[in-house]
Protein backbone atom coordinates (compact mmCIF):
# COMPACT_ATOMS: atom_id res chain seq x y z
CA UNK A 1 0.00 0.00 0.00
CA UNK A 2 0.56 3.40 -0.54
CA UNK A 3 1.62 3.77 3.44
CA UNK A 4 4.08 1.10 3.15
CA UNK A 5 5.98 2.15 0.42
CA UNK A 6 5.87 5.74 1.71
CA UNK A 7 6.86 4.41 5.21
CA UNK A 8 9.71 2.44 3.31
CA UNK A 9 10.81 5.61 1.68
CA UNK A 10 10.98 7.58 4.99
CA UNK A 11 13.60 4.71 6.21
CA UNK A 12 15.96 5.72 4.42
CA UNK A 13 16.50 9.48 5.24
CA UNK A 14 17.46 8.99 8.99
CA UNK A 15 20.87 9.82 9.33
CA UNK A 16 23.57 8.14 12.12
CA UNK A 17 23.96 10.85 14.08
CA UNK A 18 19.90 11.68 14.17
CA UNK A 19 19.31 7.81 15.25
CA UNK A 20 21.73 8.71 17.73
CA UNK A 21 20.46 11.91 19.18
CA UNK A 22 16.89 10.45 19.09
CA UNK A 23 18.23 7.46 21.32
CA UNK A 24 19.85 9.77 24.05
CA UNK A 25 16.54 11.83 23.82
CA UNK A 26 14.94 8.27 24.35
CA UNK A 27 17.43 7.26 26.91
CA UNK A 28 16.88 10.13 29.02
CA UNK A 29 12.69 10.21 28.81
CA UNK A 30 12.25 6.34 29.95
CA UNK A 31 15.13 6.83 32.99
CA UNK A 32 13.40 5.29 35.89
CA UNK A 33 11.85 7.57 38.02
CA UNK A 34 12.29 7.03 42.28
CA UNK A 35 8.63 5.16 43.21
CA UNK A 36 6.76 6.22 46.40
CA UNK A 37 7.67 3.81 48.74
CA UNK A 38 5.25 0.70 48.99
CA UNK A 39 4.43 0.51 45.78
CA UNK A 40 7.15 -1.49 43.62
CA UNK A 41 6.97 -5.05 43.14
CA UNK A 42 3.68 -4.40 45.63
CA UNK A 43 1.88 -7.20 43.55
CA UNK A 44 4.87 -9.75 42.70
CA UNK A 45 3.49 -12.95 41.09
CA UNK A 46 -0.56 -11.93 40.80
CA UNK A 47 -2.25 -12.15 37.51
CA UNK A 48 -3.41 -8.85 35.64
CA UNK A 49 -6.61 -7.71 34.27
CA UNK A 50 -7.02 -4.64 32.64
CA UNK A 51 -10.44 -4.07 31.33
CA UNK A 52 -10.87 -0.82 28.95
CA UNK A 53 -14.63 0.68 29.33
CA UNK A 54 -16.41 1.80 25.85
CA UNK A 55 -16.99 5.61 27.04
CA UNK A 56 -16.96 5.34 30.51
CA UNK A 57 -15.89 9.07 31.74
CA UNK A 58 -15.47 10.40 35.66
CA UNK A 59 -18.32 12.67 36.03
CA UNK A 60 -20.80 9.53 35.69
CA UNK A 61 -18.90 7.85 38.73
CA UNK A 62 -20.36 8.58 42.05
CA UNK A 63 -23.20 10.38 40.41
CA UNK A 64 -26.84 9.82 41.57
CA UNK A 65 -30.07 10.42 39.07
CA UNK A 66 -33.21 10.80 40.94
CA UNK A 67 -32.14 9.70 43.90
CA UNK A 68 -30.96 6.33 42.25
CA UNK A 69 -26.44 5.66 41.68
CA UNK A 70 -25.78 5.41 38.07
CA UNK A 71 -22.38 3.01 39.04
CA UNK A 72 -23.18 1.21 42.21
CA UNK A 73 -20.58 -1.52 41.64
CA UNK A 74 -17.96 0.73 40.16
CA UNK A 75 -18.59 2.60 43.38
CA UNK A 76 -18.57 0.34 45.35
CA UNK A 77 -14.97 -1.02 43.72
CA UNK A 78 -13.76 2.22 44.13
CA UNK A 79 -13.83 2.23 47.86
CA UNK A 80 -12.34 -1.09 47.83
CA UNK A 81 -9.78 -0.09 45.25
CA UNK A 82 -5.91 0.45 46.22
CA UNK A 83 -5.41 3.91 43.94
CA UNK A 84 -8.47 5.71 41.85
CA UNK A 85 -8.36 9.00 40.09
CA UNK A 86 -9.56 10.51 36.90
CA UNK A 87 -6.81 11.02 34.26
CA UNK A 88 -7.07 13.23 31.19
CA UNK A 89 -8.50 11.78 27.81
CA UNK A 90 -5.33 11.62 25.53
CA UNK A 91 -6.93 9.84 22.29
CA UNK A 92 -7.07 10.78 19.02
CA UNK A 93 -9.06 10.03 16.03
CA UNK A 94 -8.03 6.25 16.69
CA UNK A 95 -10.18 6.57 19.65
CA UNK A 96 -10.46 3.35 21.60
CA UNK A 97 -7.38 1.99 19.58
CA UNK A 98 -5.73 5.26 20.51
CA UNK A 99 -6.56 3.83 23.86
CA UNK A 100 -5.19 0.74 23.60
CA UNK A 101 -2.22 2.23 22.13
CA UNK A 102 -1.40 4.39 25.16
CA UNK A 103 -2.13 1.72 27.87
CA UNK A 104 -0.05 -1.03 26.33
CA UNK A 105 2.78 0.88 24.58
CA UNK A 106 2.60 4.07 26.40
CA UNK A 107 2.84 5.72 23.36
CA UNK A 108 1.05 8.68 22.18
CA UNK A 109 -1.41 8.41 19.53
CA UNK A 110 -0.35 8.66 15.50
CA UNK A 111 0.57 12.63 14.32
CA UNK A 112 -2.09 12.01 11.10
CA UNK A 113 -4.18 8.92 10.51
CA UNK A 114 -4.60 5.85 13.07
CA UNK A 115 -1.50 4.10 14.75
CA UNK A 116 -3.43 0.82 14.77
CA UNK A 117 -3.57 0.56 11.38
CA UNK A 118 -0.73 2.80 10.15
CA UNK A 119 1.71 1.12 12.24
CA UNK A 120 1.01 -2.36 12.76
CA UNK A 121 4.24 -2.95 11.14
CA UNK A 122 6.57 -2.04 13.61
CA UNK A 123 8.19 -4.01 16.05
CA UNK A 124 7.14 -2.87 19.84
CA UNK A 125 8.40 -3.68 23.55
CA UNK A 126 4.83 -3.48 24.60
CA UNK A 127 3.54 -4.18 28.16
CA UNK A 128 1.94 -7.46 26.89
CA UNK A 129 5.83 -8.53 25.70
CA UNK A 130 7.27 -7.44 28.86
CA UNK A 131 5.04 -9.88 31.00
CA UNK A 132 4.61 -12.50 28.64
CA UNK A 133 9.20 -12.68 28.99
CA UNK A 134 8.69 -13.18 32.47
CA UNK A 135 6.41 -16.01 32.32
CA UNK A 136 2.82 -14.56 32.11
CA UNK A 137 0.04 -16.06 29.49
CA UNK A 138 -1.59 -13.15 27.14
CA UNK A 139 -4.80 -12.80 26.26
CA UNK A 140 -7.43 -10.26 24.74
CA UNK A 141 -11.09 -10.68 25.02
CA UNK A 142 -13.39 -8.20 22.77
CA UNK A 143 -16.68 -9.30 21.64
CA UNK A 144 -16.23 -7.43 18.39
CA UNK A 145 -14.72 -8.79 14.93
CA UNK A 146 -11.24 -8.73 14.87
CA UNK A 147 -10.32 -6.64 12.07
CA UNK A 148 -11.97 -3.58 13.68
CA UNK A 149 -9.52 -1.13 14.14
CA UNK A 150 -7.03 -3.34 12.02
CA UNK A 151 -6.83 -5.44 16.20
CA UNK A 152 -6.24 -8.59 14.83
CA UNK A 153 -2.38 -7.07 12.79
CA UNK A 154 -2.07 -4.52 15.44
CA UNK A 155 -1.84 -6.91 18.81
CA UNK A 156 0.46 -9.57 17.89
CA UNK A 157 2.58 -6.56 17.10
CA UNK A 158 2.33 -5.34 21.00
CA UNK A 159 2.54 -9.17 22.11
CA UNK A 160 -0.47 -9.93 22.63
CA UNK A 161 -0.36 -13.85 21.15
CA UNK A 162 -3.90 -15.08 21.72
CA UNK A 163 -6.88 -12.78 20.63
CA UNK A 164 -9.95 -13.63 21.64
CA UNK A 165 -12.79 -11.90 19.11
CA UNK A 166 -15.93 -12.22 18.00
CA UNK A 167 -15.34 -15.10 15.81
CA UNK A 168 -13.79 -17.21 18.99
CA UNK A 169 -16.78 -15.68 21.41
CA UNK A 170 -19.97 -17.98 21.42
CA UNK A 171 -22.88 -15.61 19.48
CA UNK A 172 -25.52 -16.19 22.15
CA UNK A 173 -26.05 -12.54 22.82
CA UNK A 174 -25.21 -9.35 21.06
CA UNK A 175 -26.28 -5.62 21.80
CA UNK A 176 -25.43 -2.68 19.23
CA UNK A 177 -21.85 -3.44 17.88
CA UNK A 178 -20.66 -6.46 18.92
CA UNK A 179 -21.30 -9.25 21.91
CA UNK A 180 -22.71 -8.28 24.90
CA UNK A 181 -20.97 -7.24 27.98
CA UNK A 182 -23.11 -9.59 29.62
CA UNK A 183 -21.82 -12.88 27.16
CA UNK A 184 -18.29 -11.36 27.58
CA UNK A 185 -17.61 -11.08 31.38
CA UNK A 186 -19.42 -14.35 31.06
CA UNK A 187 -17.05 -16.42 28.93
CA UNK A 188 -14.49 -14.71 29.66
CA UNK A 189 -14.43 -16.32 33.23
CA UNK A 190 -14.49 -19.33 31.62
CA UNK A 191 -11.54 -18.45 29.70
CA UNK A 192 -9.83 -16.80 32.68
CA UNK A 193 -10.22 -20.00 35.18
CA UNK A 194 -8.35 -22.02 32.81
CA UNK A 195 -5.93 -19.81 32.10
CA UNK A 196 -2.25 -20.46 32.67
CA UNK A 197 -1.12 -18.53 36.05
CA UNK A 198 -0.09 -15.89 35.70
CA UNK A 199 -1.46 -14.31 33.45
CA UNK A 200 -2.65 -10.51 31.40
CA UNK A 201 -6.17 -10.28 30.48
CA UNK A 202 -6.99 -7.37 28.20
CA UNK A 203 -10.75 -7.20 27.82
CA UNK A 204 -12.55 -4.31 25.95
CA UNK A 205 -15.75 -3.50 26.57
CA UNK A 206 -18.52 -2.55 23.68
CA UNK A 207 -22.43 -2.17 24.70
CA UNK A 208 -21.79 1.21 26.07
CA UNK A 209 -20.77 2.81 22.86
CA UNK A 210 -22.27 5.86 21.03
CA UNK A 211 -25.02 6.40 20.46
CA UNK A 212 -26.11 4.64 23.34
CA UNK A 213 -29.65 3.58 22.32
CA UNK A 214 -28.78 0.12 20.62
CA UNK A 215 -32.64 -1.69 20.47
CA UNK A 216 -33.27 -3.71 23.74
CA UNK A 217 -30.25 -2.08 25.85
CA UNK A 218 -32.37 0.59 27.59
CA UNK A 219 -34.74 -2.36 28.77
CA UNK A 220 -31.69 -4.56 29.78
CA UNK A 221 -30.60 -1.69 31.86
CA UNK A 222 -33.93 -0.69 33.69
CA UNK A 223 -32.55 2.81 34.52
CA UNK A 224 -34.96 5.45 34.53
CA UNK A 225 -33.17 8.74 32.77
CA UNK A 226 -36.42 10.46 33.48
CA UNK A 227 -36.65 13.97 31.15
CA UNK A 228 -33.31 13.38 29.53
CA UNK A 229 -34.70 9.74 28.14
CA UNK A 230 -33.98 9.94 24.28
CA UNK A 231 -30.93 12.75 24.62
CA UNK A 232 -27.51 11.39 24.55
CA UNK A 233 -26.53 12.05 27.60
CA UNK A 234 -30.07 10.44 29.12
CA UNK A 235 -29.38 7.28 27.25
CA UNK A 236 -25.82 7.56 28.45
CA UNK A 237 -26.64 6.98 31.57
CA UNK A 238 -28.66 4.08 30.36
CA UNK A 239 -26.16 2.52 28.84
CA UNK A 240 -23.40 2.25 31.72
CA UNK A 241 -25.89 1.46 33.97
CA UNK A 242 -26.30 -1.88 32.44
CA UNK A 243 -22.31 -1.77 31.84
CA UNK A 244 -21.94 -1.46 35.93
CA UNK A 245 -24.22 -4.39 36.60
CA UNK A 246 -22.59 -6.55 34.34
CA UNK A 247 -19.14 -5.58 36.01
CA UNK A 248 -20.75 -6.18 39.38
CA UNK A 249 -21.51 -9.91 38.16
CA UNK A 250 -18.22 -10.16 36.93
CA UNK A 251 -16.38 -9.34 40.12
CA UNK A 252 -18.61 -11.71 42.15
CA UNK A 253 -17.61 -14.62 39.21
CA UNK A 254 -14.16 -13.81 39.86
CA UNK A 255 -14.61 -14.06 43.68
CA UNK A 256 -16.60 -17.00 43.04
CA UNK A 257 -14.00 -18.96 40.92
CA UNK A 258 -10.70 -18.36 43.53
CA UNK A 259 -9.45 -15.50 41.26
CA UNK A 260 -9.99 -12.20 42.34
CA UNK A 261 -7.42 -12.62 45.86
CA UNK A 262 -4.98 -13.10 43.21
CA UNK A 263 -5.20 -10.53 40.53
CA UNK A 264 -5.15 -7.00 40.18
CA UNK A 265 -7.86 -5.49 38.37
CA UNK A 266 -7.03 -1.85 36.74
CA UNK A 267 -10.31 -0.32 35.59
CA UNK A 268 -10.19 2.45 32.80
CA UNK A 269 -12.43 4.30 30.19
CA UNK A 270 -11.20 5.19 27.03
CA UNK A 271 -12.32 8.51 25.82
CA UNK A 272 -15.03 11.11 26.01
CA UNK A 273 -18.84 9.56 25.97
CA UNK A 274 -20.69 13.14 24.94
CA UNK A 275 -19.93 14.88 21.99
CA UNK A 276 -18.84 18.53 22.05
CA UNK A 277 -22.00 19.45 20.48
CA UNK A 278 -24.19 18.45 23.39
CA UNK A 279 -22.34 19.51 26.41
CA UNK A 280 -25.33 22.04 26.49
CA UNK A 281 -27.19 19.01 28.07
CA UNK A 282 -24.75 17.40 29.50
CA UNK A 283 -24.22 20.61 31.82
CA UNK A 284 -28.13 20.57 32.20
CA UNK A 285 -28.02 17.46 33.48
CA UNK A 286 -24.98 17.80 36.03
CA UNK A 287 -25.96 21.20 36.49
CA UNK A 288 -22.66 23.07 35.87
CA UNK A 289 -21.75 25.02 33.15
CA UNK A 290 -19.55 23.29 30.06
CA UNK A 291 -18.76 26.07 27.92
CA UNK A 292 -15.44 26.91 27.97
CA UNK A 293 -12.17 24.72 26.61
CA UNK A 294 -11.01 24.92 30.06
CA UNK A 295 -14.09 23.54 31.73
CA UNK A 296 -14.64 20.65 28.83
CA UNK A 297 -10.85 19.46 29.50
CA UNK A 298 -12.44 18.87 33.47
CA UNK A 299 -15.58 17.19 32.12
CA UNK A 300 -13.71 15.13 29.57
CA UNK A 301 -11.47 13.13 32.18
CA UNK A 302 -11.64 9.10 32.48
CA UNK A 303 -11.32 6.88 35.69
CA UNK A 304 -8.45 4.77 36.05
CA UNK A 305 -8.69 2.70 38.99
CA UNK A 306 -6.67 -0.08 40.40
CA UNK A 307 -6.81 -2.77 42.71
CA UNK A 308 -4.82 -4.67 44.39
CA UNK A 309 -5.91 -7.54 46.35
CA UNK A 310 -4.94 -6.96 50.47
CA UNK A 311 -3.16 -3.44 49.26
CA UNK A 312 -5.25 -0.47 51.06
CA UNK A 313 -4.06 2.23 49.90
CA UNK A 314 -1.03 3.13 47.03
CA UNK A 315 0.72 6.00 47.86
CA UNK A 316 0.90 8.75 44.98
CA UNK A 317 2.12 12.52 44.49
CA UNK A 318 -0.71 14.23 44.17
CA UNK A 319 0.69 17.18 42.09
CA UNK A 320 0.78 14.69 39.20
CA UNK A 321 -1.72 15.77 36.29
CA UNK A 322 -2.12 11.97 34.64
CA UNK A 323 -3.22 10.60 31.44
CA UNK A 324 -3.24 6.73 30.23
CA UNK A 325 0.25 7.04 29.11
CA UNK A 326 1.34 6.55 32.38
CA UNK A 327 -0.39 3.21 33.63
CA UNK A 328 2.10 0.96 31.59
CA UNK A 329 5.34 1.72 33.79
CA UNK A 330 2.87 1.93 36.87
CA UNK A 331 1.24 -1.28 36.06
CA UNK A 332 4.90 -3.31 35.45
CA UNK A 333 6.64 -2.07 38.83
CA UNK A 334 3.94 -3.14 40.70
CA UNK A 335 4.60 -6.32 39.17
CA UNK A 336 8.19 -5.60 40.19
CA UNK A 337 9.23 -5.22 36.38
CA UNK A 338 10.23 -2.36 34.69
CA UNK A 339 8.70 -1.01 31.82
CA UNK A 340 10.84 1.35 29.61
CA UNK A 341 9.62 1.04 26.19
CA UNK A 342 6.68 3.67 26.52
CA UNK A 343 7.33 7.62 26.86
CA UNK A 344 4.70 8.00 30.43
CA UNK A 345 6.36 8.69 33.48
CA UNK A 346 5.13 6.20 36.13
CA UNK A 347 1.89 6.82 38.52
CA UNK A 348 3.49 5.92 41.49
CA UNK A 349 6.99 8.64 40.40
CA UNK A 350 8.14 10.77 43.83
CA UNK A 351 7.41 14.66 42.60
CA UNK A 352 8.40 14.98 39.29
CA UNK A 353 6.56 18.35 38.60
CA UNK A 354 7.89 18.56 34.91
CA UNK A 355 6.10 14.97 34.03
CA UNK A 356 3.24 17.25 32.07
CA UNK A 357 -0.40 15.54 30.57
CA UNK A 358 0.72 15.39 26.73
CA UNK A 359 -2.08 15.59 24.30
CA UNK A 360 -1.84 14.87 20.68
CA UNK A 361 -2.48 18.56 19.30
CA UNK A 362 0.00 19.81 21.31
CA UNK A 363 -1.63 20.92 24.59
CA UNK A 364 -0.67 20.01 27.31
CA UNK A 365 -1.36 20.18 31.47
CA UNK A 366 1.22 20.59 33.85
CA UNK A 367 0.12 20.08 37.49
CA UNK A 368 -2.72 22.89 37.31
CA UNK A 369 -2.08 25.01 34.14
CA UNK A 370 -3.55 24.28 31.18
CA UNK A 371 -0.96 25.34 28.20
CA UNK A 372 -2.48 25.78 24.33
CA UNK A 373 0.56 26.68 22.16
CA UNK A 374 -1.39 26.90 19.22
CA UNK A 375 -3.08 29.89 20.57
CA UNK A 376 -0.06 30.65 22.84
CA UNK A 377 -2.24 31.16 25.98
CA UNK A 378 -2.39 28.96 28.99
CA UNK A 379 -4.63 28.98 31.63
CA UNK A 380 -5.53 27.99 35.65
CA UNK A 381 -7.83 24.58 34.99
CA UNK A 382 -9.56 25.14 38.58
CA UNK A 383 -10.12 28.76 38.32
CA UNK A 384 -10.33 29.75 34.57
CA UNK A 385 -7.68 32.62 35.65
CA UNK A 386 -5.42 33.31 32.60
CA UNK A 387 -1.46 32.66 33.00
CA UNK A 388 1.57 34.43 31.19
CA UNK A 389 2.05 31.97 28.11
CA UNK A 390 6.09 32.48 27.94
CA UNK A 391 6.67 31.59 31.66
CA UNK A 392 6.08 28.21 29.89
CA UNK A 393 8.18 28.76 27.25
CA UNK A 394 11.12 25.85 28.13
CA UNK A 395 7.78 23.24 29.08
CA UNK A 396 6.41 23.87 25.60
CA UNK A 397 9.66 23.41 23.97
CA UNK A 398 10.32 20.18 25.72
CA UNK A 399 6.23 18.92 25.04
CA UNK A 400 6.95 19.25 21.38
CA UNK A 401 10.10 17.74 21.27
CA UNK A 402 8.52 14.47 23.18
CA UNK A 403 5.52 14.23 20.42
CA UNK A 404 8.26 14.94 17.52
CA UNK A 405 9.78 11.54 19.05
CA UNK A 406 6.49 10.00 19.29
CA UNK A 407 6.66 10.63 15.49
CA UNK A 408 10.22 9.53 14.52
CA UNK A 409 9.29 5.98 16.72
CA UNK A 410 6.24 5.89 14.59
CA UNK A 411 7.48 6.61 11.50
CA UNK A 412 10.89 5.12 11.44
CA UNK A 413 10.38 2.21 13.36
CA UNK A 414 13.10 3.17 16.03
CA UNK A 415 12.51 1.30 19.72
CA UNK A 416 14.75 -2.07 18.37
CA UNK A 417 17.34 -0.15 18.09
CA UNK A 418 16.35 2.50 20.96
CA UNK A 419 16.35 -0.46 23.82
CA UNK A 420 19.37 -2.35 22.10
CA UNK A 421 21.75 -3.00 24.72
CA UNK A 422 19.24 -2.01 27.50
CA UNK A 423 18.48 -5.56 28.20
CA UNK A 424 14.91 -5.06 27.25
CA UNK A 425 14.85 -5.72 23.57
CA UNK A 426 13.60 -9.85 22.65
Amino acid sequence: SWNTLRGTLLKNRLSEEEKARLKEQFSELTKQPVLMEGTEGVAKGKNLIIMQVESLQSFVIGLKYKGKEVTPNINAFMKEASFATAVYNQTGPGNSSDAEFLVNAGLYPAASGVAYTRFAGNRYEALPTLLRQHGYSVLAIHGDRAGFWNRGHMYPALGIDNFISRKELKNDEAIGMGLSDRTVFNQSLQLLKKEKKPFYAFIVTLTSHYPFNFQGLAKKSGFDSGEFEGTVPGDYLSAIHYFDTQFGRFLKGLKSKGLYKDTVIIVYGDHNAIPKWDSPTLGRLLGKSISTDREWRNISKVPLIINIPGVKKLKQDKSLALGLINLPSAAASLLGFEYRAGLGTNIFAKASSDSPVIFRNGSYITKESYVKPAEKRAVNLRTGQELSYEAFAEQTKKVAEILALNDKILDYDLLPFFLKGTGNEK
